[in-house]
């Protein structure tokens, strides 16, 4: 981080000569090195005690032994994987939290590695009054770029496997915005290069209670089908084998039990009383209300006529 900040600090220095002429001074170097270190390692400390007291909180409810090593900075990644749902439902693989824990460690090597060779020998020129040139930052050095190059590569793995599992985690505790959480995490540390996002949204979740996926599955599953499977299979029930009044067994000897067995006269109305139709063979069901009388003559209930 000492390394990064100082190069920040003189690209800024280069960009703001080009711009005025002046260029930062050693208390300048100084005063903007201690701002800058200050507030990441407030963001980053944010993240840490969210992140600890969110993952302690969750494993204390859930019961993994010994909660406490949640406070730990690698061990909180395996503590994270613990905490998944443990569902057939629920793809997780088992080797991304492993694999965090390796490129989160070969990622803290190379910047420590990068912040002992360049990173400290320029912020004690910086305190003894001098500043940064290209020379003592080694821009133009191989080594450098072999471990910028690796420290890249791998923090870029470690945050990749570790949204992984941060996902499992938000799917623990909330159906609806999982995805969510996971999407603001990752742009969250574009912005801040911190986690302090997803550390906010596991202190957040703390003390909410697990998701039973199994259970949640088969509750929709029988909402949208409550009467389960087909008894019948997937045929007609009264079209096959299996139909009692098939095959010549129908007990109204295949006849019309309304039309006494006569095939060629056809069955009465079960609904006749409630026809249109009145005895007369008249299907106007407002005829009591026609302007014209029994003898079909107008009667007297037209008013303008």
């Amino acid at each position: 981080m000492i390394f990064d900040i100082i190069y920040s600090l003189k690209d800024f220095s280069d960009t703001y000569a080009k711009q005025t002429g002046y260029e930062l001074s050693p208390s300048g170097y100084l005063t903007m090195f201690i701002a800058y270190a200050l507030s990441q390692l407030a963001i980053i400390a944010v993240y840490y005690v969210f992140r600890s007291i969110g993952l302690y909180k969750m494993a204390s409810r859930k019961g993994i032994h010994k909660p406490k090593r949640a406070i730990i900075p690698f061990y909180g990644i395996y503590v994270a994987h613990q905490l998944a749902p443990e569902s057939k439902y629920v793809k997780k693989t088992d080797a991304f939290y492993i694999l965090a824990i390796i490129f989160a460690g070969i990622s803290t090597a190379t910047s420590l590695a990068i912040d002992i060779v360049y990173g400290i020998p320029n912020l004690a020129n910086i305190i003894s009054g001098g500043v940064p040139t290209t020379t003592t930052l080694g821009l133009n050095s191989y080594l450098l770029a072999v471990l910028a190059t690796v420290n890249d590569l791998t923090e870029l793995a470690f945050i990749i496997f570790l949204l992984f599992v941060l996902k499992n985690l938000f799917m623990s505790y909330t159906l609806k915005n999982n995805f969510m959480f996971t999407v603001l995490t990752a742009v969250g540390y574009v912005v801040t290069s911190t986690l302090v996002v997803g550390g906010i949204f596991i202190f957040a979740l703390r003390n909410k209670k697990r998701i039973d996926y199994d259970a949640y599955v088969e509750s929709r599953r029988r909402y949208y089908n409550p009467y389960g499977n087909n008894p019948y299979g997937n045929g007609n029930p009264y079209n096959n084998a299996n139909n009692p009044y098939n095959n010549g067994n129908n007990p109204y000897n295949n006849g019309n039990p309304y039309g006494n067995g006569n095939q060629n006269q056809p069955a009465p109305d079960p609904f006749e009383e409630f026809s249109d139709k009145k005895q007369g063979g008249n299907s106007n069901p407002f005829e009591d209300f026609d302007s014209k009388n029994q003898n079909g003559q107008n009667g007297g209930d037209d008013f303008f006529n």
